[in-house]
């Protein structure tokens, strides 16, 4: 598994967390919708600065 396939999982796991919240809390607004955003782009920079720490770059990363 690369370090993309784990990132995905992650965002996967987190959409559908928010997929299954929004069909039982019919709140489910652009606050929220913000926030879900807001999560994902920390995931992605996460992964980003702890990528640039490898030592060895892979191409199937």
């Amino acid at each position: 598994m690369t370090h993309y396939d784990k990132l995905i999982d992650i965002i996967l796991d987190k959409l559908y967390t928010w997929y299954v919240a929004g069909q039982i809390d019919s709140q489910f607004d652009a606050e929220m919708a913000k926030k879900s955003a807001h999560e994902i782009l920390t995931i992605v920079e996460e992964f980003q600065a702890n990528r640039n720490k490898l030592t060895q770059w892979r191409a199937t990363d």
